[in-house]
């Protein structure tokens, strides 16, 4: 079904409950039992909304409804017939072009031949999602007697301002040993899905990016009620969450399209595999982070590594432990993935071919690390004699002047040459 794998979105609204019951083959039903199964079923999602959504003390009250859902979804569904029902395990998927729903879907529900029971499938399906989510959410505020960052307004403009204050390129010490992420993707960082946002904060204000999750916040800041919820309790009743694409939504409905909300993605901190990276004899060598024990350390080589950034190149981040090294994706592997968001010496992309180090910059929008510390970095890798005789580095997004400063000094890395690229 169309966004099942959102975790956050809440299940179908009553509206869009009764439309489906009014346009799927067998929700009128001939049998006394998937009537009543259905009855039960509108019931308890009726009940569900009730519940007041954008209040802490009711999270685990909407759980158990939800748990209630899914009970009631799965007793309908095991009493059709096996040859009427959605094979195997399979998510059933709502046929779509690229602009929505294809034109032959249409006129299946038109002439009333689209079949409800895929829709209840996924009700249950999104039942035990949203619940997951939704206890998560509840440990994430029980986490913080003294109050979240995103309490208030006026409380996460605040933590907004001293993560600039702390790390802001114009505030930066040029010698900083580690640096923090920035200040405009805080909400990635604190949100307990860690979902994909990247807004700007310039002179205390915060302007919208391209993720659908910054134009909430920026609405959930500019509401003028004088009183209201933290941030992800108020999103609970924002169309991010309520909204099932495709279904009974007028034309222009900001999120009618489904790929709207699919670009908000979870990304994944400290959860998804990465290389541990070590020079060793004149070469980098990699092992995996979730590695079997004995298993031995290999050569590293990003050749073939597909990426948005850099070609044949992967993220990484210098750390006081050591290098770290994964294929950056975007709303699938970030910089801030490695070590949950925490403090960095470099972080950057590169590119490495048999061990050596061809290709190497500070393009991290999550940490923006100084010309500095990439210079730190690289002269690093020079004194581990990791650098390709050709090897190249640039300052991202720097004029020639300022890539000047980066050239390593001969006592550090010598009979190196490096091209400076702008």
């Amino acid at each position: 079904m169309a966004g099942s794998l959102v975790h956050w979105r809440d299940i179908y609204s009553n509206e869009d409950w009764n439309w489906l019951l009014d346009n799927m083959v067998g929700a009128g039903g001939v049998q006394a039992t998937r009537e009543l199964g259905l009855k039960k079923l509108t019931e308890a999602i009726s009940n569900y909304h009730q519940l007041t959504k954008d209040n802490r003390a009711t999270l685990m009250a909407r759980v158990r409804t939800l748990g209630r859902i899914k009970e009631l979804a799965l007793a309908y569904l095991a009493g059709q017939e096996p040859a009427a029902g959605p094979a195997g395990n399979k998510a059933p998927k709502v046929p779509r072009g690229y602009g929505g729903p294809t034109d032959a879907w249409k006129k299946k529900v038109a002439a009333g031949e689209a079949s409800i029971l895929p829709w209840v499938e996924s009700l249950a399906r999104r039942c035990s999602k949203k619940a997951a989510y939704l206890t998560a959410l509840k440990a994430y505020y029980d986490s913080h007697p003294a109050g979240t960052p995103e309490r208030n307004p006026a409380s996460f403009l605040s933590h907004l301002q001293a993560v600039d204050a702390t790390y802001g390129l114009a505030s930066r010490a040029p010698d900083a040993g580690v640096i923090g992420m920035g200040p405009g993707v805080q909400l990635e960082k604190i949100d307990p899905l860690h979902r994909q946002s990247e807004f700007e904060f310039k002179g205390g204000e915060v302007k919208a990016g391209e993720f659908p999750m910054d134009q909430a916040l920026v609405q959930w800041v500019n509401d003028p009620r004088p009183k209201k919820p933290a941030f992800f309790l108020w999103l609970e009743k924002h169309p991010i969450t309520l909204t099932t694409p495709y279904i009974n939504k007028p034309a222009g409905h900001n999120y009618s399209d489904d790929n709207r909300l699919k670009s908000i993605k979870a990304v994944p901190y400290e959860s998804a595999p990465f290389f541990h990276v070590m020079p060793k004899a004149g070469l980098l060598v990699c092992k995996r982070s979730d590695a079997a024990p004995g298993v031995q350390w290999q050569v590293f080589d990003t050749t073939g590594t597909p990426s948005t950034k850099m070609t044949n190149g992967m993220a990484y981040v210098y750390t006081l432990d050591g290098i770290y090294s994964a294929r950056h994706w975007p709303g699938e592997f970030h910089h801030s993935s490695f070590l949950g968001g925490r403090d960095v010496r470099c972080a950057g992309m590169w590119r490495v071919k048999a061990g050596k180090v061809e290709l190497v910059n500070r393009d991290s929008g999550h940490y923006k690390p100084s010309p500095h510390q990439l210079m730190l970095f690289v002269r690093y890798l020079g004194w581990a004699n990791v650098l390709a005789g050709d090897a190249k580095f640039y300052d991202h997004g720097k004029s020639w002047e300022a890539q000047r400063k980066l050239r390593p000094v001969n006592t550090i890395a010598r009979n190196m040459h490096y091209k400076l690229l702008v």
